[in-house]
């Protein structure tokens, strides 16, 4: 998918929806798989271009370990400290989302980051 069929102002918009009804939120990102943030939102002062950077590098992983020891494509992959989670999630192939969290069980997270993704998904989906 193209990425300049989307409009990264609704991008933003959604993710900055998200935010503000999710309070654990720290930030949001849409970056390329290369790394490039196309749209994000943070709360406290974090660095959205780092927080997309890390998710790249962490899918890279995920997909590395994928391969070798799983059956399927990869999905999602987290990192988890004692109350924090970066979580990074495909959009497109080429799409990455990453959320920061703080103070969240993680199924309501889950639940949370499959609303947001299917919403983000249609931004991508070219028209007509």
């Amino acid at each position: 998918m193209e990425v300049d069929r989307v409009d990264p102002e609704e991008l933003k918009g959604l993710l900055k929806k998200l935010i503000e009804e999710e309070p654990e939120l720290r930030c949001c990102v849409v970056a390329s798989k290369n790394g490039d943030v196309i749209a994000s939102v943070q709360s406290g002062g974090i660095d959205e271009k780092y927080v997309g950077a890390i998710a790249v590098v962490l899918m890279a992983l995920g997909e590395r370990a994928a391969k070798t020891f799983m059956s399927g494509p990869l999905k999602r992959a987290f990192i988890e400290s004692e109350n924090t989670y970066l979580v990074a999630e495909y959009l497109t192939p080429e799409h990455i989302l990453a959320v920061l969290v703080e103070g969240l069980k993680l199924g309501a997270l889950f639940i949370r980051l499959n609303r947001l993704t299917n919403e983000l998904k249609k931004a991508f989906k070219t028209p007509g």
